[in-house]
């Protein structure tokens, strides 16, 4: 285990930021979005040195709605910096989604890129989509864009934002990790509604 903080102030960190989770609502009246859930599978295989090749399976649900996509992605990953203070990785990929626009799926490039700094004390990642409907004249754009803080190995702490063309939501999300598993509940403030999204991850 790493010993960055003690595990005292990880625990102070996740409080305050459960705490954060319902301050947006209660300050405000909002739609409630429904609950959405969000389950993801994904590996990455090493080719060589700074190389390797990554591929995943995701599935997004909102039984509130019946709102149901689901994702898959492959492309390669580089590592042009890899050091213990920094470390960039990059990957380019393909990306499907199944029911993403109305009448049809979508298909495009995908560009993920992560920044570890400080032994991966802090964690910024980018993930930009561009998806094109298979056979209409429809284009869209998905992108995904985090901060984490990691006190722990196993606890992580931080704010997202996730973007659909032009539309915006945010807040604030606190994960923990065990093996492969990784659990992160994450809460969303749009234009006059909130959500809150359960994601459940296993990396390989």
């Amino acid at each position: 285990m790493k010993t960055r903080l003690y595990t005292p102030v990880a625990f102070l960190a996740m409080t305050a930021v459960i705490t954060l989770i319902g301050s947006p609502a209660a300050a405000q009246d909002l739609a409630w979005g429904g609950t959405q859930l969000q389950t993801v599978v994904s590996g990455e295989l090493e080719l060589a040195e700074h190389v390797g090749l990554r591929g995943q399976l995701a599935g997004f649900f909102v039984p509130h709605n019946g709102t149901t996509i689901a994702f898959a992605y492959a492309g390669p990953t580089f590592t042009p910096l890899d050091s213990d203070d920094l470390t960039l990785w990059v990957s380019p990929q393909l990306v499907g989604a199944l029911g993403w626009f109305e009448k049809a799926d979508g298909l495009g490039p995908s560009l993920w890129v992560r920044l570890d700094l400080f032994q991966k004390a802090l964690v910024i990642f980018l993930e930009g989509d561009v998806l094109i409907g298979a056979g209409i004249d429809e284009q869209s754009y998905y992108g995904y864009y985090a901060l984490d803080w990691n006190p722990l190995d196993w606890l992580n702490a931080g704010g997202q934002v996730e973007q659909v063309n032009l539309d915006l939501i945010a807040g604030p999300h606190v994960g923990i990790t065990k093996g492969p598993l990784h659990l992160e509940l994450q809460y969303y403030l749009g234009e006059g509604f909130h959500t809150i999204r359960v994601l459940t991850m296993l990396n390989f």
